[in-house]
């Protein structure tokens, strides 16, 4: 995931909708991790949140979302 940090400060943050149809979601069972990424974007930096779920970035755009420890957070 690169360079991972505890966000600390509040960003603004940019989701582009044209890229939204072209995300890829993928769910690892052995890790229970979601993956939620626009293909082949690599991102400058990784913010790790403190509820677990963490933000790829390139510029002021988000590339990634993934979230972990899902079925804690849906109860399975």
């Amino acid at each position: 995931m690169g360079n991972t940090d505890t966000i600390s400060e509040k960003r603004d943050l940019v989701i582009s909708l044209d890229d939204i149809e072209k995300a890829m979601v993928l769910y690892d069972e052995s890790l229970d991790t979601l993956y939620i990424e626009v293909p082949q974007t690599d991102a400058e930096e990784a913010i790790l949140l403190e509820n677990d779920i963490g933000i790829r970035i390139k510029g002021n755009r988000v590339v990634g979302i993934i979230v972990y420890n899902v079925s804690k957070r849906t109860g399975r």
